[in-house]
């Protein structure tokens, strides 16, 4: 058995600093209405994004993978 981890720093101008703030765009109509942030809330957090001073990870993908030793059952 074994496992890796992959969290991808969100630097300015990477590609997973592009998708978050694209996926932030996008849903930003159905998130605003829900009330939990609001439009200038958004901006503010597209803007981190692409400075200088972000400093962030983003979500991290594990993996984990191994087989099952013969003749075991369950």
């Amino acid at each position: 058995m074994a496992a890796e981890i992959h969290v991808p720093p969100l630097v300015p101008g990477s590609a997973i600093s592009r998708f978050w703030a694209g996926t932030w765009q996008r849903s930003r109509q159905a998130v605003v209405a829900t009330g939990p942030i609001d439009d200038a809330g958004i901006d503010a957090a597209v803007r981190y994004l692409e400075s200088d001073a972000c400093a962030a990870l983003s979500a991290g993908m594990l993996t984990v993978w191994g087989r099952k030793p013969r003749g075991t059952t369950g």
